[in-house]
């Protein structure tokens, strides 16, 4: 499914939306996005593409509070960086690629039909996960040969990919909390930009009794920014 407002990147090791016509980068305020902006109808995980809602926290409705995030300071740009651990982008034809893919502009597409300009100033950045195919033994070599994916093999931990040199330690770095997401992002971003502020980054993996982790927390450390939990910023 495309997305009409955005360029839609599909690597090995990152899914990215960008703005196909951004305005200038200044100020950024950025997100987890499961759990902290959208969330299965039911259960931990998405089923099938339309098997999300967005999240409310008290009476707080998230796009409700996005959009008056964004009338209150027009030149602010949101940002997405999510771990999809569960999400296999290599070959961009997986199962879980498709259906990733198609969730995130289902998302993008309602938050274009509710609020365009919102939805201009929105990127999302994904993490994919590392395969076990692409630097695993003789059955996943085979099968990538009989694919004409993966070609000229420059050792067993570097791989080229549709021209692209591949290392395991390119998924390891875009991974939270390591920064190679937002680095991404710079780069994106670059020509629209002289500086950028990053305000802060909020997400639900906050290292608290009930949290699955801390790397939203640490992420956000090493980045160097504000760090908030989802209820302390939409509520």
């Amino acid at each position: 499914m495309s997305q009409s407002t955005h360029k839609l990147t599909i690597l090995p090791h990152i899914i990215k939306w960008v703005p196909k016509d951004p305005a200038p980068v200044r100020k950024v305020i950025s997100f987890d996005l499961d759990h902290t902006v959208i969330k299965p109808v039911k259960g931990r995980f998405s089923r099938t593409s339309d098997d999300w809602i967005f999240m409310k926290y008290g009476k707080t409705e998230v796009l409700a509070k996005l959009s008056a995030q964004m009338k209150e300071t027009p030149d602010f740009h949101i940002v997405f960086f999510s771990n999809q651990g569960g999400v296999v982008s290599e070959p961009r034809t997986s199962k879980s690629c498709v259906k990733h893919v198609d969730k995130i502009c289902k998302v993008l597409k309602y938050i274009s039909e509710n609020d365009s300009q919102l939805c201009d100033r929105i990127w999302i950045y994904c993490a994919t996960k590392k395969p076990a195919s692409l630097f695993g033994g003789s059955k996943a070599a085979s099968t990538a040969h009989a694919n004409k994916v993966v070609k000229n093999i420059i050792s067993g931990q570097k791989k080229r990919i549709n021209g692209t040199m591949v290392t395991p330690e390119m998924f390891d770095n875009v991974r939270k909390p390591n920064r190679g997401l937002f680095d991404e992002f710079l780069k994106d971003s670059d020509e629209q930009s002289d500086s950028i502020e990053l305000l802060f980054y909020c997400g639900d993996a906050a290292g608290r009794p009930n949290d699955f982790s801390d790397s939203d927390k640490e992420f956000a450390k090493i980045l160097g920014v504000p760090f908030k939990v989802p209820e302390e910023y939409f509520i």
